[in-house]
């Protein structure tokens, strides 16, 4: 059942890449979400991604001049897929996963991997046209970050789905437990 859902989830996401129909030069956007109709078509626009850009900059760099590379997290999400997992990180590559419920999605994730992530979700999607009566995208990325270590500790995606689709859009995780090793 949980393949299926994954399989449904990829889908879309697959869905949204194709159906950029075209890009603007990106800037970095307060955290709202704006909505800009097509003159021509009223149920294109143009996606603005609510998401405070600047301070992630900021704090991947703060993260990244730390250069710690060897750390143990927990990494959970209860969304869409369900990810219960503790990672061994070293030289910046996950050497052990660890399921704290028999029914997590395997996954392989880094600091560093979860900071493209979300970046590379942002860039994207922010200043897309997109239709809304078929394109499923997010339009807010909400984050809070270890006040020592400065990486995400918290994140939420809040995606628009089209009436057809049968998801809530909200799309969370957060990391706990975060130990840096020698």
């Amino acid at each position: 059942m949980y393949i299926n859902f994954y399989k449904f989830f990829l889908f879309f996401l697959l869905l949204i890449s194709c159906s950029q129909a075209q890009k603007e030069e990106i800037k970095n956007e307060p955290m709202t979400s704006t909505t800009i109709y097509d003159k021509n078509n009223k149920t294109t626009f143009l996606n603005k991604v609510g998401f405070d850009y600047n301070t992630f900059v900021s704090q991947k760099e703060k993260w990244n001049n730390l250069k710690i590379k060897n750390y143990s997290y927990s990494y959970i999400s209860q969304s869409f897929l369900i990810y219960d997992l503790k990672f061994d990180v070293s030289n910046d590559e996950v050497v052990k996963v660890t399921k704290n419920n028999p029914n997590s999605f395997n996954k392989e994730v880094t600091i560093n991997s979860l900071f493209n992530e979300i970046e590379r979700t942002y860039l994207n999607n922010n200043s897309v046209y997109y239709d809304k009566t078929k394109d499923f995208f997010p339009t807010k990325i909400e984050i809070n970050y270890d006040k020592n270590y400065y990486f995400p500790n918290y994140l939420k995606y809040t995606y628009y789905v089209p009436e057809f689709i049968v998801l809530d859009g909200n799309f969370d995780w957060k990391i706990s437990s975060f130990t840096p090793k020698k």
